[in-house]
């Protein structure tokens, strides 16, 4: 996952029926790198560095996009027919979608069974990534890699919860990822990704220079 402000990379390895997740790495970019050019080598060489320790001929490599132009939409919709739902799911997605949904890759799924009483709605997961923004994302990967997926974010993240002793599809989960300017609260159930919200708080603030500075436990305090 190569982000705005730091590059998260993590491996499975694969022993018959087993999985075995490799210690995930995420490095912050050097905020003096302020020019394209630097902040590119050292990304470049954090995934080089990284794919020459767990790369191996028959790694398959998937690219995680998240940031703004990333979104995830809960809808409620009555039960249709799965042709009129994609329809209905892009008719309704792409006003919510701040970047809309003809300039995005998008996939949507049912999140759970119907809730009301007649059993006539149900709850779909819309999640959105612009294209320009997976564009601009294949431009930093310079490794000379094949990709075999490119997914946003959070299902990239999801993907890996199955390989995580004690993990299961019946299983709730909370991901919480804190980032500079921001932190993202998502939940899961077995693999997918349900609901996500957006906090105002990020790790700047534990920065001893911000006028707003926390400490971890104040920190922790606030988002909570």
């Amino acid at each position: 996952i190569i982000g705005d402000y730091s590059v998260q990379m993590v491996a499975v390895r694969h022993f018959g029926n087993r999985n075995r997740v490799l210690p995930a790495n995420k490095v912050y970019i050097p905020s003096s790198y302020n020019s394209a050019g630097k902040r590119q080598d050292f990304i470049t060489a954090e995934l080089n560095r990284f794919i020459g320790k767990y790369g191996r001929r028959s790694t398959r490599y998937v690219l995680g996009v998240g940031g703004p132009e990333t979104a995830i939409r809960i809808l409620t919709l009555p039960k249709m027919p799965a042709r009129e739902l994609a329809q209905a799911v892009f008719w309704e997605g792409d006003k919510q979608i701040p970047f809309g949904l003809r300039e995005s890759y998008y996939g949507h799924y049912i999140t759970e069974s119907p809730v009301t009483a007649d059993f006539s709605d149900i709850k779909v997961a819309l999640l959105a990534v612009s294209k320009k923004e997976i564009s601009h994302r294949l431009n930093l990967l310079k490794v000379g890699i094949r990709l075999d997926g490119i997914n946003s974010e959070l299902e990239a993240i999801g993907e890996f919860l199955r390989f995580i002793e004690g993990h299961s599809e019946n299983k709730t989960c909370a991901l919480i990822n804190i980032k500079k300017h921001y932190t993202e609260m998502s939940f899961f159930r077995g693999e997918r990704l349900e609901f996500k919200h957006v906090s105002s708080i990020g790790s700047e603030l534990l920065l001893p220079t911000h006028r707003e500075h926390r400490t971890p436990e104040e920190f922790a305090e606030v988002l909570a």
